[in-house]
């Protein structure tokens, strides 16, 4: 984790969804944490700069996990051995169908255009943890 996105991973949850955030663009990492953090307290936020650092984190079982599309592709696999891939959301270039059913033909919960990640992103984890829920009677 770096210094810019560190959240405390042993500190005690203030909102009801951790979210992890493993993106390896720093820009990026640092817009969907700060987006998080702004949405009313909602989400306790973890950030990795690597989707190879997710099993350093998962014992921590998050509710959801944040990837990018170009890592999604080469740690599909891991990424299923530690989190259920319902509960990934994958962020993608530019709006091409193309890259969202590569995502979503791969069970992931739900997959954003990076220019919209201002205007969907919680949208879209609220809604992914809502059809996590409504399919997973433990919940």
């Amino acid at each position: 984790m770096d210094d810019d996105t560190r959240a405390d991973v042993n500190a005690v949850s203030v909102g009801p969804h951790h979210v992890v955030v493993a993106v390896a663009h720093r820009a990026m990492r640092g817009l969907i944490v700060d987006l998080l953090k702004r949405d009313g307290g909602r989400w306790v936020v973890s950030a990795i700069d690597s989707v190879s650092k997710l099993s350093d984190i998962s014992p921590l079982c998050p509710d959801l996990v944040v990837v990018d599309i170009a890592d999604f592709a080469a740690v599909h696999q891991q990424l299923a051995a530690h989190f259920a891939i319902d509960r990934v959301v994958v962020i993608g270039p530019e709006p091409d169908p193309a890259y969202r059913q590569a995502a979503m033909s791969r069970g992931t919960g739900a997959w954003l255009s990076r220019e919209r990640v201002g205007e969907d992103l919680c949208d879209a984890l609220h809604s992914t943890l809502a059809h996590v829920s409504d399919s997973d009677p433990a919940q």
